[in-house]
C-alpha cells in the first residue's frame, strides 16, 4: 500500500497544559412499574393534563386522575385520546379531595395498585386580605391543606408503597400573591408538609412552580400572564415544565440527583434579578443580585437612584416627628421614595406626576394592598387600603404619609 494512504499525526504533552475533559453522565430516566397506577389530582384540563401526556409517552402502563368536575369538556377528552392513544390505561375518577372518604374510595378503585401521586388540585379565590371571606380562604387554601392531609393519611391506611408524592405549589409561597393571601398559604403548606413527610422517612418533593405560559390557567388569560411577567419572574414553557416534573420524582428515588434540595425546588425567579426589581427591597433576595446585593436602577439621563437607601432614610425622619419647619424637606423625600416605587411597581414608562390622580397610573384595589404593606414594611406608615385608593395625588398621599406619624 502507497503511504500516502496513512493520515499521520504527532502527539506531544506539553507539561502543565492539560486539558481536563469534564465527564457528562447520561440524563437519568424515569422508569414507571409495568404493572402500578401513578394517581394525578387536578383532573386533565391544566397542568395535570400536560403531565398524564408525558408520563405515558415515557413509558407509564396505567394513570388515574381524580376531579371534582368531571372529564367531559373538549380538552379533557383531547389529552384522554392522547393517553390512551400511547397504550396507557386511565382511570377517570371523580370526587372531592376535601373530603376524607371520596380519598380513601378514589385510592381503592384503582385497576392496579397505586405506586405514585401528584397532589395538582388548585382552587383561586383572589380577593384583598381586607375584603376575604372565610369561605374563600378555606375554599383556596383547603384543597392543599386538608387535601393533602387527606392523601396523606388515606395512603397511610390503605398500607399504599409509594415511590413518590410530588406536591405541586407555587412561587406564591416563596414571593407572595397581589389578592391570593389564601392561595400563598396553602402552597406554603405544601413546602413545609414535604419536608414533614421526609422526616417521616416517606417520598415528598414540592415544587414552587412559576409562571407557567403554555398551559394551565394563565395560558388562558393573556392579560393576567402578561401583568405577572415581568422583571421578577420568568416564563416556564410546557417542556421545562415537564422536566422540572420528571426531576422531582428523581428526587425521590434511592439515589437523587442533587443531595442539596431534599424536599422542595424554587422555578420562575429570573436570575439575575435586574436593577428595578422590588425584591431588591427584601435582603432575602439580595443574592439574587449581580454581586450578592440589590444594585440601584438607572433613572433617565443615567443618574442612579438608591430607592431602599432612601426609604431608610425618610423612615428614619419620620420616626423623629419632624417638626412643621422641616415637613416640606421630609415630603419631598417621600414624594421621591414613592414615585419611584409606583414607577416600577406599575411598569410605567414616565415617573409619576406629583398632582395627579393615583387611578390615572392603574391603581386600583390590588395594588392598593401592595403599596400598603410596602408602606408598612418599608416606611413604618400605617396606611389603609382606602388611604390610597382614594388619595386625590400623589401629594396628598404622601401628606398622609408624613402627617400621619403626628396623629
Amino acid at each position: 500500500m502507497k503511504a500516502e494512504k496513512f493520515a499521520r499525526a504527532i502527539l506531544s504533552r506539553i507539561p502543565g497544559q492539560d486539558v481536563m475533559v469534564q465527564i457528562q453522565p447520561d440524563p437519568r430516566s424515569i422508569k414507571f412499574a409495568e404493572h402500578a397506577c401513578y394517581l394525578l389530582i387536578g383532573g386533565l384540563r391544566g397542568l395535570c393534563g400536560s403531565i398524564a401526556i408525558d408520563w405515558a409517552r415515557l413509558g407509564a402502563k396505567h394513570l388515574a386522575v381524580m376531579s371534582r368536575s368531571g372529564y367531559d369538556d373538549e380538552t379533557s377528552q383531547r389529552v384522554l385520546r392522547e393517553v390512551e392513544g400511547m397504550g396507557c390505561h386511565i382511570d377517570l375518577l371523580q370526587g372531592d379531595i376535601t373530603i376524607l372518604d371520596d380519598v380513601r374510595r378514589v385510592l381503592s378503585e384503582t385497576s392496579v395498585p397505586i405506586r405514585g401521586i401528584l397532589q395538582g388540585s388548585m382552587v383561586l379565590r383572589d380577593r384583598p386580605f381586607p375584603a376575604m371571606t372565610i369561605e374563600e380562604f378555606h375554599q383556596a387554601a383547603g384543597c392543599k391543606i386538608t387535601g393533602t392531609w387527606n392523601i396523606h393519611n388515606a395512603s397511610q391506611d390503605l398500607g399504599l408503597d409509594l415511590d413518590f408524592f410530588t406536591l405541586l405549589s407555587s412561587i406564591a409561597s416563596v414571593l407572595g400573591g397581589m389578592a391570593q393571601a389564601n392561595y400563598a398559604a396553602g402552597c406554603s403548606f405544601l413546602d413545609a408538609f414535604a419536608a414533614y413527610r421526609r422526616g417521616l422517612g416517606l417520598p415528598a418533593f414540592s415544587v414552587n412552580l412559576g409562571i407557567i405560559g403554555e398551559v394551565g390557567y394563565m395560558s388562558r388569560d393573556e392579560a393576567l400572564l402578561e401583568r405577572h411577567i415581568g422583571s421578577v419572574t420568568t416564563s416556564i414553557d410546557e417542556d421545562l415544565m415537564r422536566q422540572i416534573i420528571r426531576y422531582t420524582l428523581l428526587q425521590q428515588s434511592e439515589e437523587p440527583v442533587s443531595h442539596s434540595a431534599t424536599s422542595n425546588i424554587v422555578t420562575g425567579i429570573a436570575v439575575p434579578q435586574s436593577g428595578d426589581s422590588y425584591l431588591r427591597l427584601d435582603k432575602r433576595f439580595s443574592h439574587l443580585f449581580v454581586g450578592g446585593d440589590a444594585q440601584p436602577w438607572e433613572t433617565e439621563g443615567g443618574a442612579t437612584r438608591d430607592t431602599a437607601h432612601q426609604a431608610r432614610e425618610l423612615k428614619a425622619l419620620l420616626a423623629t416627628q419632624p417638626k412643621t419647619a422641616d415637613r416640606g424637606v421630609v415630603l419631598e423625600l417621600a414624594i421621591a421614595v414613592v414615585s419611584d416605587y409606583i414607577t416600577h411597581a406599575m411598569h410605567l414608562s414616565e415617573p409619576v406626576e406629583p398632582e395627579r390622580s393615583l387611578a390615572m397610573y392603574g391603581i386600583d384595589s390590588l395594588a392598593a394592598v401592595a403599596f400598603r404593606n410596602w408602606a408598612r414594611m418599608e416606611l413604618g406608615a400605617g396606611l389603609s387600603t382606602g388611604d390610597v385608593t382614594t388619595a386625590p395625588s400623589l401629594v396628598a398621599l404622601c401628606e398622609r404619609i408624613v402627617d400621619g406619624y403626628k396623629e
